[in-house]
């Protein structure tokens, strides 16, 4: 997806912000979300200073609210855009300060044909659609594949990186 979004001009820079430690879903530690992204950019994104690692809200120790995370992120970084699937469009306005997140944010949306915004949705003021935007896999579906994996992760090759898998494997993280 970050390929994509960066091939298609898109988005000039990407910065990814793993979100901390959370008490509302089951994630596996920060610390190893951060070195899986930073295998993948090492690894995907060599000598292409279009995509950094942005450490900030585990090094907060706690979940920072997207929008105070986003606020942080234009002071460090300007022109911040939130790229965000079509499927989350709709729980905007629930989110912690979710009507000043739609007001006050540049969004770019991934619309994905599974995942329709519906017609009462509160669209943001300030975002790009990205038509038919479909990625065909979730995190959601990887752990899955990676806790039912019977044949070494092959069924993650061409998803995952080998040395992100090698990092899952030797972690031993997302089994049962």
């Amino acid at each position: 997806m970050i390929a994509e979004l960066i091939n298609q001009k898109i988005i000039q820079k990407i910065v990814l912000v793993p979100c901390g430690n959370r008490k509302d879903k089951q994630l596996t530690d920060g610390f190893h979300r951060y070195k899986m992204l930073q295998l993948l950019v090492e690894n995907q994104f060599k000598n292409i200073d279009l995509v950094v690692i942005d450490d900030y809200e585990l090094q907060n120790g706690q979940l920072v609210p997207t929008y105070y995370m986003l606020q942080k992120m234009r002071d460090k970084y300007q022109d911040v855009y939130f790229v965000i699937g079509s499927d989350l469009v709709n729980s905007l306005p629930n989110w912690v300060e979710g009507l000043k997140l739609i007001a006050e944010t540049k969004f770019i949306i991934l619309n994905r044909s599974s995942h329709k915004i519906n017609q009462n949705a509160i669209l943001p003021p300030n975002y790009e659609m990205v038509q038919d935007f479909e990625f065909g896999i979730s995190s959601t579906e990887i752990r899955k594949r990676i806790k039912n994996s019977c044949t070494q992760y092959l069924d993650c090759l061409g998803i995952l990186t080998p040395e992100i898998i090698e990092y899952i494997k030797v972690n031993n993280l997302y089994q049962s």
